[in-house]
């Protein structure tokens, strides 16, 4: 059975081709993924002689199976498409590698830093896009393009404003800001010839400095820090606050349980090193060798500028901790943690995510994401 012309409801990107000619000038090794029918992968082929093009698409494997499970004549579309892809690649030998496969499985035969340009036009779902960006961008190369389409996804209300989100977010953790949006729907970002070297903990601090002035509206005078471990973010905090008073909350007990081990002598080591780290703000700082429950029952209610929750990231040890430090910042104040939907979370590791949505969603807050899957809310009135 032959694909007809007429079947075919995707278009070529032809204004892919310009911001391509526009960034990088004539490419020779990039990618697609979300082929579906071809059509941009061969345009593609065709405007830049030298592109050797990896296509990238699961078409009919079960994980399309599954998203399509309620259009079956699609699933049956996308068996042709596949067919169709395959048999036109045979006429561009040796400047093609079709893979049928998911994107997290076809990003492992592609080399880090190898790509002129990657553009993402697979699974339109917040979670897909937020997981394809990260493993994706590694591919291209410096000063490279990375692109994706349907950045507002107005063509179908059921992934509407999800690629934009994922995105956005994904950039701002990375460091990259908002991406730029070239006629209309299609987003990108240059990647920078001389990588940001900055640290996680700069990332962190970053993140955290930027919201908390911003959710404030002033300079922090009085902070928590739950789960201290080394202190080196409690170090960048007192130098990124020079007037901040800062409660360090950390019992240094051993553990041993599915989230990990933690033996004395490494405990009593991070201590030490947390005591030496912060020694330069010594006045500043309140050490609370103690469990985040006890610490904080010594606190009233709307005490602190801001609280930052770094301990245990199991689902019921997240929960607990956010209904203990919440009420215990101000009203108008910033309330977050670390980890929120990091690799932890997709793995089935931690319950940070989980755990964070379900607490802000009974109070009705809005949960915002930073630098380094930094997460945050803005302390409201609390009503009974």
């Amino acid at each position: 059975m032959h694909v007809q012309e007429k079947e075919i409801t995707r278009r070529p990107c032809p204004s892919l081709l310009v911001l391509i000619e526009e960034t990088i000038g004539k490419p020779t090794r990039g990618c697609e993924v979300g082929v579906y029918s071809g059509k941009t992968s061969f345009t593609l082929l065709d405007k830049f002689p030298q592109l050797y093009l990896y296509m990238v698409d699961c078409w009919h494997l079960p994980k399309a199976a599954e998203f399509h499970a309620t259009m079956p004549k699609h699933l049956n579309t996308l068996r042709l498409w596949y067919r169709h892809v395959k048999k036109h690649a045979k006429e561009y030998p040796g400047r093609c590698k079709v893979i049928l496969e998911t994107s997290d499985k076809a990003c492992k035969q592609v080399a880090d830093g190898s790509l002129d340009f990657a553009f993402l036009d697979a699974e339109h779902t917040y979670e897909q896009v937020k997981r394809n960006c990260p493993e994706w961008y590694a591919k291209v190369r410096p000063g490279g393009l990375f692109a994706g389409h349907d950045y507002l996804g107005t063509y179908t209300e059921e992934f509407k404003g999800q690629v934009k989100r994922a995105v956005d977010e994904w950039g701002r953790e990375s460091g990259l800001g908002k991406p730029r949006v070239y006629e209309g729907d299609i987003w990108y970002f240059v990647k920078p010839k001389e990588e940001n070297k900055m640290k996680r903990n700069d990332w962190v601090i970053k993140g955290l400095s930027e919201t908390i002035r911003e959710t404030l509206g002033r300079e922090p005078r009085i902070g928590c820090e739950v789960g201290v471990w080394k202190g080196q973010l409690s170090r960048r905090l007192f130098k990124e606050f020079p007037q901040l008073c800062l409660c360090m909350v950390d019992p240094y007990l051993p553990y041993e349980d599915k989230l990990g081990k933690k033996p004395v002598d490494e405990m009593l080591d991070a201590m030490t090193e947390a005591m030496k780290e912060t020694m330069f703000a010594a006045v500043r700082r309140m050490f609370w060798l103690t469990t985040s429950a006890a610490a904080s029952m010594y606190f009233p209610d709307g005490y602190f500028d801001f609280a930052y929750v770094d301990a245990n990231h199991s689902e019921e040890a997240v929960a607990e901790d956010f209904s203990l430090w919440y009420p215990k910042v101000c009203v108008g104040g910033w309330f977050g943690g670390h980890d929120y939907n990091g690799v932890g979370d997709r793995k089935g590791r931690f319950g940070v995510k989980t755990a964070v949505d379900r607490a802000a969603g009974l109070l009705g807050l809005e949960v915002h994401t930073t630098h380094q899957n930094v997460w945050y809310v803005k302390r409201e009135v609390i009503r009974a």
